[in-house]
């Protein structure tokens, strides 16, 4: 393993500015702009300045690699705890296979800043590491769903003639739309029993539903975080965007929300780039008004010329109901945590759980 240092970056030092003493000559720190610092200063839950923000990895004076790490909150029966999350890993290429990666993730899962860890968009080699019997960490792998909303990133990875790519498109996104009819259908039935509006700001009943939906376990996801979550994200483009919207009856009385975030992924292989929409957060308290009935309206605010829509669910019946509406079984989103103190044994039991895809930093990306 390759003998680096680690060096810790407080958040109260991450407020002040200038907090890089070593060489970047790999970018990594930089990564760190205004945007990201905006972000994480900003968040509901980091309000402890001696907390860690940043760990670097130094080797004789190079920053090798990098890691952010932020306070979170869990819901855990009658008592809310602080807990730590983290993200954006990431080792310099020429530095790989050297065991610093693996420095990294370990220092995460022991430190003793707070009594519990969770993560999620868990990397390939993060995943390993929190696999190991000696970290006693729990991980959900819940299936993930998409839906074709443009074909056009699909024709462009047959590597064809872009008039040929423009035809091709058309036939499959009208082959699309007389699949979607069915949806379509339901979509309006959906309207006609609802009012749906995109707000700016939180509504305090949106807490309620995420903290009192009976789940025992839960990432604190109240009006300060939702707001948190609409307001910032890493990138500041133009083309990256949360949008929170509010679902009421016909007595304008609130029975529902979603929260999703539209993303531009570039230089995606075959696929070039293209945006995507994802489901990050809901709640209901109407019966029905379904999880499928706002996965639905979610693919509906989607932009026209979106690749596809993302949702999960660790429910199979929903699962089914998700493939007959059109979407398909596309790899897994996992949840990582680790109760440093073993306060909580059932916190390993996933129906004991709320899950959504926004769990930790994933609205953030």
């Amino acid at each position: 393993m390759s003998e680096v240092d680690i060096k810790l970056i407080s958040y109260d030092k991450l407020s002040q500015g200038n907090w890089l003493t070593d060489n970047d000559r790999y970018g990594l720190a930089a990564f760190v702009d205004d945007t990201v610092s905006r972000t994480f200063l900003n968040s509901p839950f980091n309000r402890q300045p001696e907390k860690t923000a940043i760990m670097l990895a130094v080797d004789r004076g190079d920053v090798v690699g990098r890691h952010l790490l932020y306070g979170t909150q869990i819901k855990a029966g009658d008592q809310v705890i602080n807990a730590q999350s983290s993200g954006s890993t990431e080792v310099d290429s020429s530095q790989r296979g050297k065991g610093i990666g693996s420095k990294i993730n370990r220092y995460t899962l022991t430190n003793d800043e707070y009594p519990v860890y969770i993560c999620s968009l868990l990397s390939p080699a993060c995943l390993s590491i929190m696999s190991k019997p000696e970290y006693g960490c729990t991980i959900f792998d819940i299936p993930q769903y998409v839906k074709i909303v443009n074909a056009a990133p699909i024709m462009k990875r047959l590597g064809i003639p872009s008039f040929l790519q423009k035809a091709l498109t058309a036939v499959a996104n009208g082959i699309l739309t007389v699949i979607n009819l069915p949806n379509r259908f339901k979509l309006k039935k959906i309207y006609a029993r609802y009012r749906i509006s995109e707000l700016k700001e939180i509504p305090i009943w949106a807490e309620k539903m995420c903290l009192e939906d009976g789940h025992k376990y839960a990432e604190v996801h109240n009006r300060e975080w939702l707001q948190w979550c609409l307001n910032y994200n890493l990138s500041g483009k133009p083309d990256d965007s949360q949008h929170f919207y509010a679902i009421y009856d016909k007595d304008d009385n609130p029975v529902g929300f979603f929260l999703t975030k539209v993303r531009l992924l570039e230089n995606v292989g075959r696929l070039g780039s293209f945006r995507h929409g994802v489901l990050c957060e809901w709640g209901s308290v109407d019966s029905q008004l379904t999880e499928i009935d706002i996965n639905l309206l979610a693919w509906n605010t989607y932009p026209s010329d979106c690749y596809h829509a993302t949702t999960i669910s660790d429910n199979t019946a929903i699962g089914r109901r998700l493939k007959r509406s059109g979407f398909m079984r596309h790899g897994s989103h996992q949840i990582g945590f680790r109760d440093k103190l073993n306060q909580f044994p059932d916190m390993a039991i996933q129906s004991n759980w709320r899950i959504r895809f926004g769990c930790c930093n994933s609205v953030l990306y």
